[in-house]
């Protein structure tokens, strides 16, 4: 668990596991936590100061690059929507350079525990509120997560053929207005 880091040629050391799941799930993580994975990512500096991978971790982080890698990952989950393979290119030197390629089953693979979830959500909104699914009669999909084919096979095997396309800036107004008209006031 963790990569090795070498602080002289005859020292090396584990780089915590801990810290490498930190920088791994930042974007999931609220601000204050990146400050205090930075920390630690400055304390492991400290204790590797020749460490050049580290150093440029540091960078990295503090010139908030990892926006940039966010928006290359979402332009590649949006393109596996379409395309059955696609590259993850981003090159930032000397702090990170990735060229991975990625299919959609791959893909589908790694977010398959998130497609759980939804269903599992939607079936128990459809039971809290005692209503069969095949009492309803559209569900309009708005959003890069509603492309997502194996997310759209488990809306179609929930709701079968009542599933449309909806208009991003459009559709949720739209329902609401709907809704409206027909008495039901949030």
């Amino acid at each position: 668990h963790g990569e090795y880091l070498a602080n002289t040629p005859y020292q090396s050391r584990a780089f915590p596991s801990a810290l490498t799941q930190q920088v791994y799930s930042f974007y999931a993580l609220p601000m204050e936590n990146i400050s205090r994975i930075q920390k630690n990512i400055h304390k492991c500096i400290m204790e590797f100061p020749n460490n050049a991978k580290l150093k440029a971790l540091a960078e990295f982080m503090r010139r908030s690059m990892f926006f940039q890698l966010f928006e290359e990952i979402d332009r590649a989950k949006i393109e596996l929507s379409t395309q059955t393979e696609t590259t993850i290119e981003f090159d930032i030197q000397p702090y990170l350079s990735i060229v991975e390629k990625i299919n959609r089953s791959e893909f589908e693979e790694l977010i398959q525990s998130h497609v759980t979830e939804a269903r599992d959500l939607v079936l128990k909104t459809l039971r809290s509120n005692r209503l069969p699914a095949n009492r309803i009669d559209h569900v309009i999909c708005v959003g890069g997560s509603s492309q997502i084919p194996v997310f759209r096979k488990m809306l179609v095997s929930i709701f079968s053929n009542r599933i449309t396309e909806g208009n991003l800036f459009t559709s949720i107004s739209a329902g609401l207005a709907k809704a409206f008209q027909n008495g039901h006031y949030l």
